[in-house]
Formats: structure tokens, sequence, C-alpha cells
């Protein structure tokens, strides 16, 4: 058992005055059980942070490597971290949401959600929200295309469940007035032109 200079109260093993394998009770309350390199956790351990989050796994050079992190609020993050931060992995909400992808930064960069409803979104992220990507929807419904704070935005494919296929221009999750869209119905139709009102206007084909 060794009381460092800062209050820090390390008990476990040595070798070569070094820290191989033991406990670190730290000043603050932290604790950390595992192994350690060159006076660094590494190797596989078990951090029990100041606000009650719990990280155990893999450990390279005194940062989390590959593990599973599970926080106060009831989420629980799975996969690869880099210098302390998230970088691929699956993260299971609370309210029982499920993402699995990327990160950047602590963000949502690209990869799938599984909401609650049932609906399905796989694509690219910013800043926590959806930007470009695929919904299927809960009634196999299926959009594709892009996205702004949740809502349809921009290009966009629309597959109904009665297989009609609509493609146009979106706006704040609604057909934009007078956009050239394109549908093609199951029955073999196809409509090319403008629309407003969500119905079609002027020329078509």
């Amino acid at each position: 058992k060794m009381t460092c200079e800062n209050g820090d109260i390390y008990e476990g093993k040595w070798k070569k005055g070094e820290q191989t394998k033991g406990k670190m009770t730290y000043k603050n309350g932290e604790t950390y059980e595992g192994e350690w390199a060159e006076g660094k956790k590494h190797g596989k351990g078990k951090m029990t942070y100041e606000n009650g989050d719990i990280y155990e796994g893999e450990w390279e050079k005194g940062y989390q490597k590959k593990g599973k992190m599970t926080y106060t609020n009831g989420d629980i993050y799975e996969g690869n971290w880099k210098k302390g931060k998230m970088t691929k992995g699956k993260m299971t909400y609370k309210n029982g949401e499920i993402y699995e992808g990327e990160w950047e930064k602590g963000e949502r960069t690209k990869g799938k959600m599984i909401y609650k409803n049932g609906d399905i979104y796989d694509g690219l992220w910013e800043k926590g929200e959806m930007t470009k990507g695929k919904m299927t929807y809960k009634n196999k419904e299926i959009y594709e295309g892009e996205w702004t704070e949740g809502k349809k935005h921009g290009k966009g494919k629309m597959t109904y469940e009665n297989g009609d296929i609509y493609e146009s221009i979106w706006e704040n999750g609604e057909i934009e007035e007078q956009p050239e869209g394109k549908i093609a119905y199951k029955n073999g139709d196809i409509y090319e032109g403008s629309w407003e009102n969500q119905n079609k206007e002027g020329f078509g084909k």
C-alpha cells in the first residue's frame, strides 16, 4: 500500500518500482482497479468515476481503448475509444433506443438508430441530428434523402406502404410547394411535374 503526496492511495502489486496490478483510490473518491504500465492505466481495468459512471474494459496509456461505460443516467455504451472519446460502438439509451455506429467528439456521425417506436434510421449525423440517410418506418414506408432538425428537408425519395414512390424536394417534413417532382405509382403510371399543396398542378406527363 502506498499513499501518494496528493492523497491518492494505491494497493496492489509492483514490479521494478512500478505498479502492475492493483487498486488506486483517488482523493476525489474515484477508484481504478486493474492493470498498470509505466504509472498509467494500461490493460484490463475498471474505473468508477466521481459522478457514478463506471467504465470496464481495456485501457491504453491511461485512456479507455475498448470496453463498456455504464452512465448514471441509465445509458450504456459498448465499443471503441480514442483518448477518452467514443469512436465506434453501440449506445443503448435508457429509453430503449439504440444507436450503433461512429462517433466524433461525443457526437453521432454515421450509423443506425433504432427508435423505441420501431422506426430505424441509417445514415449521416451532425451535432446529434440526422442530415442524410434512410428512414424505415414501422409501417414499412421508407424515406431516403436529406434531413434538418429531425424532419425531411431537401431532396428525397419516399416509398409508401402501397408501393407508390415519390421523388422531389421536401420542406420541414412536407412536400415543398411547386417543386418539380416525380411519382411512380404501383400500377405503373408515372407523373412528372410540379406540385402545390401536395397535389399535382399544371402540366405533367
